[in-house]
């Protein structure tokens, strides 16, 4: 974003999520490139972060209607896929940040996920 991309200057949350949709970008990164560009006042991020939220505050989806993350990897790959990568863990094929990385887990929801697999 340059500022022929913007006008004059922004000054209000709408204008923020409307170049942000526009370059496919986080409101919050927006307001901070605006701000660096001199396009918008300080005070914008402070509103942009504050509407957000309560905007993710009122979402009330549940994100997977109660379905945790390790539940939902297990759903997507399988569990015979999964099964195969925690042996690969187990046997020393693979290390631990490793399997976490290719399902997309914490350390905690690791451990669910076997936890699951010993049970499915």
């Amino acid at each position: 974003m340059t500022r022929s991309d913007v006008g004059p200057r922004v000054t209000d949350v709408a204008d923020v999520r409307r170049l942000a949709s526009r370059y496919k970008v986080s409101a919050r990164a927006t307001a901070i490139r605006l701000i660096d560009l001199g396009l918008a006042p300080r005070s914008l991020f402070g509103e942009v972060n504050s509407f957000l939220r309560n905007v993710e505050a009122s979402n009330t989806s549940g994100g997977g209607a109660g379905e945790t993350t390790p539940e939902k990897r297990i759903r997507q790959l399988g569990a015979g896929p999964m099964r195969v990568l925690v042996s690969a863990y187990h046997d020393g094929q693979i290390t631990r940040r490793d399997l976490q990385r290719h399902l997309r887990v914490d350390g905690q929801g690791l451990d669910e996920v076997e936890q699951l697999l010993r049970i499915s």
